[in-house]
């Protein structure tokens, strides 16, 4: 059954909620229902879907009990077998079912409604959702709060998005979810990348440009927090949250929500943290009937015959049960033995060991910080070399136009199916078109090329216009293999490497080429702040940025985008490392060996814009270990033996001594033997 018919109840107080269940995790699901039905105000009105994989009648006539006057109950029933083969992999750390892939779905499982609060079937809710309902996300895909994992966890994913998010409590902006289609970018990501999470590692891949963060109250991971009390100080909290909770304690006190997002799940464990106060929502649920008392006997006495070790240590079979129950089958296969001498010191020993591996992993983060601080004195270094500050040099010469023939722009094109990608690269040359940018590359590294069509339909907006591809063979695609064959066909002293979907002020293109005229090798023409240009069809009326009305976005990775290069210099430090696939990491990795080369570079203080669209980026598990390998290297002597290994290198070296201001004649030269190839 899919929802298609408008609701009886549109009030002021209706807080619209979905929840997704199979079989084995509806008594969860009815507990959570159970706890937001009791603690919620009179006034507010519950419109409750349920996305029901294939569970029984008897179940379905439970859920449907809960109904009351202010609290509706709607069952779409669904199978998630269309799933099966999208969650594989080795790596997986995943507790959650194939059903909760349906996430990415609700906005066209629910398409008459616009705004929508999930909720995963593990939570406890102890206050009224309207406040959290009623948060503002007109200009965003979702509110969600951070997963305060990422204060202990070291999955390479946390540390690539500071946005990253828990996906159990999500408000959904369904209207602006469905215009972008992200529900379909959502499956093809999932499809295309390996993730160790079922759902919230994609959905933090695909959103984390439209997140807007909510407050820890809202998604209070408490078991998780309590497992790894000695891995994060609690002042870590407060300052991911920018919150002032006191302590733990004081979190639990005033949550809204209390999610149970790791394995040990109160009704698996008794006496675990905060079970008393689950089973008590539990006993109120129609799913409390207890099991028949002469089963219980047989299965104890089963458990204690097959596990002679019970006996052997006087332990109680249900105590010894609890804390190592698995899924395969009622009881796990585990010994008793757990509290003898040989065990203990079986323990203590993985425990030093543990503790030796901690050490040296410490030992190598205060090397890498060691590292970070000497590449800092070396920026001041830099900066201080320069005499004049870039206010100074404002002061001393208004620079209001630069001779464009010394620049070559260069943006790495990847051709795709993407209409805002296509959308993105027209709306670029066009505006650098505009300024009056004579000589402009685009650098393709792919399967298939778009050469033809792209110099039919740019060709004769600048002077020198050229299209360069070089065959992936099957392999991901890769920009900085893109870029540095775009470097290498360029003709000019400078050059300037543009993203298809980045932007700057003309006066800022003037103030770059005027700043590597006096000598800085490296220009970036913001300093880390970030626009989304959302509205293009009134932005292209006159390129105003002024019209741009989204937030600034302070983004400290920032070092892409678009970057100002003397080409000589670029080279010189190994141009972007092609070891580095897929996209973003290279931007990153080109601005550490700067820093280690000492070269002399500069940020315009200004804001770098983005033409808006949906991020997927496709990284490499080898991503991560090849920017680990190069943030060990310290000195200049140990990055140049290992710039001398890369292979691009040789041919681009050959070209420096070509570099020119472009001329009538040359390009004609080059027309020619453009024509030929």
């Amino acid at each position: 059954m899919k929802y298609n018919e408008k609701l009886e109840f549109d009030g002021n107080n209706r807080v619209p909620i979905v929840f997704i269940t199979d079989e084995n995790f509806a008594i969860p699901t009815c507990v959570a229902i159970i706890s937001l039905i009791k603690n919620k105000d009179k006034d507010t009105f519950y419109y409750i879907f349920i996305i029901a994989d294939r569970i029984s009648i008897e179940t379905e006539n439970k859920l449907f009990s809960l109904k009351k006057d202010d609290v509706n109950i709607q069952l779409i029933h669904i199978s998630s077998e269309k799933f099966e083969g999208i969650h594989e992999g080795e790596k997986s750390i995943c507790v959650a079912s194939l059903s909760a892939l349906f996430k990415f779905e609700i906005p066209n499982i629910l398409p008459l409604e616009d705004k929508i609060l999930y909720l995963d079937g593990d939570i406890l809710v102890r206050k009224d959702l309207k406040e959290l309902f009623n948060i503002n996300i007109e200009n965003f895909y979702v509110a969600a709060a951070h997963d305060t994992g990422k204060l202990y966890f070291k999955r390479p994913i946390i540390k690539e998005i500071p946005s990253y998010f828990n996906s159990g409590v999500m408000l959904l902006n369904l209207k602006r979810l469905r215009e972008n289609k992200i529900p379909e970018s959502l499956i093809e990501t999932k499809k295309r990348q390996e993730t160790t999470l079922m759902d919230q590692d994609v959905f933090n891949i695909v959103l984390q440009c439209g997140v807007k963060h909510i407050d820890i109250k809202y998604n209070f991971l408490l078991l998780n927090l309590h497992r790894a009390k000695d891995k994060y100080k609690f002042e870590q909290i407060n300052a991911l949250f920018n919150s002032s909770y006191k302590n733990l304690e004081d979190v639990e006190e005033k949550s809204h929500i209390i999610h149970f997002s790791s394995r040990d799940k109160p009704w698996k464990f008794v006496d675990g943290v905060y079970s008393k106060q689950w089973f008590s929502y539990f006993r109120m649920s129609p799913f409390r009937d207890p099991p028949n008392i002469s089963d219980i006997k047989l299965a104890i006495n089963e458990y204690s015959q097959e596990y002679q070790d019970v006996r052997k240590v006087n332990t109680n079979p249900i105590v010894h049960r609890a804390p190592h129950e698995k899924k395969e089958g009622i009881f796990q296969k585990h010994h008793a033995e757990l509290n003898t001498p040989q065990n203990k010191i079986k323990k203590l020993k993985n425990q030093i060991k543990n503790l030796e591996g901690e050490v040296d992993q410490k030992n190598r983060e205060i090397n890498a910080l060691k590292w970070t601080m000497e590449t800092h004195k070396q920026l001041i270094k830099n900066f201080k070399a320069e005499s004049r500050s870039i206010k100074q040099i404002y002061l001393e010469k208004n620079v209001s136009s630069q001779d464009y023939g010394k620049l070559t722009v260069i943006i790495p094109y990847r051709k795709t199916d993407d209409l805002q990608r296509e959308e993105n690269l027209d709306i670029n040359l066009s505006y650098l078109s505009k300024l009056g940018i004579k000589n402009l590359i685009i650098s393709q590294h792919s399967d298939e090329s778009a050469k033809p069509l792209l110099i039919e339909k740019y060709g004769n907006l600048f002077d020198y216009f050229r299209v360069y591809f070089s065959y992936a063979d099957g392999k991901l695609f890769n920009k900085s293999r893109a870029i540095n064959q775009g470097v290498i066909k360029s003709k000019t002293p400078y050059i300037a490497i543009f993203d298809v979907d980045a932007l700057t002020r003309n006066e800022n293109i003037y103030q770059a080429i005027y700043l590597l005229d006096k000598g800085f090798e490296l220009v970036h023409p913001h300093d880390r702040l970030v626009k989304d240009i959302v509205d293009k069809k009134s932005f292209i009326e006159d390129y105003d940025f002024e019209k741009v009305k989204s937030p600034t976005q302070q983004r400290d990775w920032a070092d892409g985008g678009i970057v100002f290069w003397n080409k000589r210099s670029f080279i010189d430090i190994g141009m972007k490392n092609e070891h580095i696939t897929g996209w973003g990491s290279e931007d990153n990795e080109i601005i550490f060996r700067a820093n280690i080369f000492q070269l002399k570079q500069i940020r315009i203080d200004d804001i770098l814009y983005h033409l808006y669209h949906d991020r997927l980026k496709v990284k490499t598990d080898d991503n991560f270990e090849n920017m680990k390998k190069m943030m060990y290297i310290t000195s200049k002597k140990e990055l140049l033996n290992e710039i001398k290994q890369w292979p691009w290198l040789e041919e681009a070296k050959k070209t420096i001594h070509e570099d020119l201001v472009l001329t009538t004649e040359n390009t004609e030269l080059e027309e020619e033997l453009f024509s030929k190839k």
